[in-house]
């Protein structure tokens, strides 16, 4: 079984028939400090109600509503995708609302574990019967390929799907260990991989999950008994890998999803840690953000992120049914002292005029927003934003 199929159990998350790795719960909260943190903020969640909140434990099947949310997808108008226990892919705009369900006249037949979207729009839903599922944009279903085995074109445990700007379709085996890649109407091109144990070298995968590619069609593979990250070209050669277990940067505890953005960054769900890393093209650690819970830009088991070519990242977040947004914060240069200082005296002359009664919380905090954004702290030391 692929880690997100079984009824989805939650006390195990199985990768493999073979190779089963138990979440620790209660979880460890993981928290994180300095400036690489406050990278991405948190923008919206969608799911059930109060989904800014989380969702633990409350599961939905109505429109909208996720039964452990899985696979996940964003298309080049904004459009997410989201495949979840309902045995269903729902379509939303990047604000939450639903637009479509897949197929639009009823269920598939299992649980689908993975969803990739193609630059037309066409939907690729990755079954774990061993198939691999076509739909138009409009949800009408094209066509299938796939079955149970190790010839190409067959799985025996399909763990994760990802398409290429040319439409080529590849799908990760978490069993056989190998990335198959077919062209969009489902013939098969290349297969490549091999099992390996732990600390087993380039080129061998143990439990092959999440995969994603980058423009210039370099595969990259969430290598999950070995906790690192495997980049291949587009014939299979191994490039590079990276990552090791842990939860220090560039270390994970059970990766699942990668997403690659236009500019080849790499992102991936680290469930272990609660926690999304970023990465450049060549591995080298960029910036996470995450921690355990339920609140607002935490996570409890995230499983699948997508980015959007306008640096929005969704996460699907497994243990509380919902799908977060979160939007990257750019921060300006270093203002010279004499403005922050300013900007500080603008604040605390804000803060004195709510706290008399003469002014808003609304000008208090956007006062404290201008300075914290470009100052970071004040002469003396950090303040608590107000209120």
């Amino acid at each position: 079984m692929c880690p997100l199929e079984a009824e989805l159990n939650e006390s195990l998350i199985s990768l493999s028939d073979s190779k089963i790795i138990k979440r620790v719960s209660p979880k460890t909260p993981f928290v994180k400090g300095g400036i690489s943190s406050m990278s991405y903020r948190f923008v919206l969640a969608w799911g059930c109600p109060n989904a800014a909140q989380g969702c633990y434990e409350q599961r939905g099947s109505g429109p909208g509503q996720f039964e452990y949310p899985t696979g996940i997808a964003v298309d080049s108008s904004g459009n997410v995708y989201v495949g979840d226990g309902n045995k269903r892919i729902q379509k939303f705009n990047g604000s939450g609302s639903l637009l479509l369900t897949v197929p639009p006249s009823g269920q598939l037949e299992q649980v689908p574990i993975g969803v990739a979207v193609d630059s037309s729009g066409i939907i690729f839903v990755l079954d774990p019967i061993n198939r691999v599922m076509k739909f138009d944009n409009s949800g009408n279903f094209i066509a299938q390929w796939g079955s149970y085995g190790t010839g190409n074109g067959q799985f025996l445990v399909p763990c994760c799907i990802g398409v290429d700007s040319s439409g080529n379709v590849y799908v990760t085996d978490a069993s056989y260990d190998r990335i198959q890649k077919f062209s969009g109407s489902g013939q098969f091109l290349l297969a490549w991989g091999q099992s390996g144990g732990t600390g087993s070298p380039l080129g061998q995968l143990n439990v092959a999950a999440g995969v994603a590619v980058d423009s210039s069609n370099n595969v990259y593979v969430v290598d999950g008994g070995n906790a690192r990250i495997q980049k291949f070209d587009s014939s299979g050669h191994p490039l590079l890998g990276w990552g090791s277990y842990g939860s220090g940067n560039s270390q994970f505890k059970l990766p699942y999803g990668i997403a690659v953005d236009s500019s080849d960054n790499v992102y991936v769900t680290d469930q272990g840690n609660d926690r999304i890393q970023k990465f450049d093209s060549s591995g080298n650690y960029i910036t996470q953000w995450g921690m355990s819970g339920t609140g607002p830009g935490q996570f409890y088991d995230p499983i699948g992120v997508a980015v959007h070519s306008s640096g929005s990242v969704y996460v699907a977040d497994l243990g509380t049914n919902r799908v977060q947004k979160f939007a990257p914060i750019v921060l300006p240069p270093p203002p010279p002292p004499s403005d922050c200082v300013a900007l500080y005296a603008a604040f605390i002359e804000a803060w004195m005029h709510y706290s008399r009664g003469e002014g808003t919380k609304a000008a208090t905090d956007a006062a404290w927003e201008r300075w914290y954004i470009r100052c970071g702290q004040s002469p003396s030391g950090p303040l608590p934003p107000p209120g």
